[in-house]
């Protein structure tokens, strides 16, 4: 736990901001889902949650510096977390589905 979640917990502004998150990312996954709708499966699950990130930063971005009710203060925390229900949401969709080969003892 950092700083920043240490005193959002002990001040009870914890609950709030994640109730917020989830509203945000929901109002957002329509927009990020169009910017996604046409990539290809990704390697790996990092290349995946990397280029999530990368195509929702500017939607995400947009929509908590419309949020009024944000607390400046709180602001890049609040884009971490609907960050990360982005990632939750979109990322496995682009993973790739390749088969890996059975290791087998020699």
């Amino acid at each position: 736990m950092n700083t920043v979640q240490f005193w959002l917990a002990r001040l009870g502004l914890d609950s709030a901001l994640r109730q917020q998150a989830d509203q945000i990312a929901a109002v957002c996954a329509d927009k990020v889902s169009t910017r996604l709708n046409r990539v290809t499966p990704m390697a790996s699950r990092d290349e995946a949650r990397g280029y999530v990130r990368a195509r929702a930063a500017t939607v995400i971005n947009r929509r908590v510096a419309a949020a009024r009710s944000v607390n400046p203060r709180f602001r890049q925390q609040l884009v971490e977390m609907v960050s990360d229900r982005i990632i939750e949401r979109f990322a496995p969709q682009m993973l790739s589905h390749q088969a890996t080969p059975d290791r087998r003892a020699a």
